[in-house]
């Protein structure tokens, strides 16, 4: 791996942790919100209710949505690496040592 993307690891780590240390105390803070409300609030009928559907079923959908956006963009983005890969290879590193062809060990069919 290179030293570009070891500290480009080490700063996503910190991005999640910092972000995960921020969503903790929001998450208890809902939950709390939440349960003073259950307590208080009495039980409420909806005609048709479960033609809307359920949070869980948005969230659900909506992960599944970006899971396939992102699918198909990783998909993209290698294909324009798989084009550029010529062009690309033409810019090598100044300080690396010249390296021979290998010699296939497969014999070529007759």
């Amino acid at each position: 791996m290179s030293e570009a993307i070891e500290q480009l690891n080490e700063i996503e780590s910190k991005a999640l942790e910092a972000v995960e240390k921020v969503q903790e105390p929001i998450v208890e803070g809902v939950r709390s919100a939440a349960e003073w409300a259950e307590a208080r609030l009495p039980e409420v009928k909806v005609p048709s209710l479960d033609r809307i559907g359920t949070a869980d079923e948005y969230v659900a959908f909506a992960f599944e949505v970006v899971d396939a956006v992102v699918k198909n963009q990783k998909a993209f983005v290698g294909d324009l690496l798989t084009a550029t890969a010529g062009v690309r290879a033409k810019f090598v590193d100044a300080d690396a040592k010249p390296v021979r062809p290998v010699k296939s060990t497969t014999k070529k069919a007759a």
